[in-house]
């Protein structure tokens, strides 16, 4: 079965225009919409993806979901049931990563706590913890063109002061934390959504931390560049400077 379209739609139901031409012939350019009565424990559907294996995956409120065909299966991840999935996504070497949030506790007193589940040859990994830790708060992953996994994320401590902000990547079945002090020369901002780069590398938005009507001298947001090899950070209004201002986070929802 190729899935040609697909509608997600969070806190409604999950449609799927399909092409099929052996296993379901009468479903040939049809809409089907899918909801409890397919399997589905929630019809608040947040994500969709496909694997190389050509399997459906759907993240929901109350689990991750995968179709074989007929109806909708929840796949436990490391033998949980009805976790918060808020992003799946499959990645060059047939895995799948899933984003996991916690629905009861909460990062830092007012968001809440997200990690990464990776799915290969039908073993969980936790990335960059355990579901259980609570600890981290992932912002965004996207693979870049060579296959590696890019990831920005917050870690909380009690001693932790303003923002935490992370970035790492996850190469040759191991992650790899980047030094945003020593490489980027930029410490104690947010990194938020990632790009991949057409050639090689990503794209990463930065921010300080924060919406304030302070004023502040300098650059607040930065579109920070991997190509590859080198690290390079240019400050957003260099890029956008119809978009300027002095007020820190103040531009931020316009940049990704």
């Amino acid at each position: 079965m190729n899935f040609v379209k697909y509608i997600k739609c969070r806190n409604w139901l999950l449609a799927l225009a399909t092409t099929c031409s052996v296993a379901m012939p009468g479903w040939s350019e049809k809409w089907h919409v899918f909801d409890r009565t397919s399997g589905l424990t929630s019809e608040s559907v947040y994500a969709i993806t496909e694997t190389l294996d050509g399997k459906l995956w759907s993240g929901t409120l109350a689990g991750l979901f995968y179709f074989d065909g007929n109806i909708w299966q929840e796949e436990p991840i490391g033998g949980n049931f009805g976790l918060h999935i808020t992003k799946v996504r499959a990645s060059s070497d047939g895995a799948l990563w899933v984003e996991v949030g916690d629905p009861d506790r909460w990062f830092d007193g007012w968001s809440r706590a997200y990690t990464l589940a990776r799915l290969q040859d039908g073993e969980w990994d936790w990335i960059p913890a355990a579901f259980e830790d609570k600890t981290y708060r992932v912002i965004d992953f996207a693979e870049s063109t060579n296959g590696d996994m890019w990831i920005t994320y917050d870690e909380w401590s009690p001693t932790t002061v303003g923002s935490n902000g992370k970035i790492a990547v996850y190469r040759n079945g191991a992650l790899q934390q980047i030094d945003t002090n020593e490489l980027i020369d930029i410490e104690g901002l947010w990194f938020w959504g990632i790009i991949p780069r057409k050639a090689g590398g990503v794209w990463i938005y930065a921010k300080m931390p924060g919406k304030s009507s302070n004023i502040v001298d300098g650059p607040i947001d930065w579109l920070l560049s991997f190509d590859g090899a080198n690290w390079s950070n240019t400050p957003l209004q260099d890029v956008m400077p119809w978009i300027t201002t002095s007020i820190p986070g103040e531009y931020s929802d316009f940049a990704f």
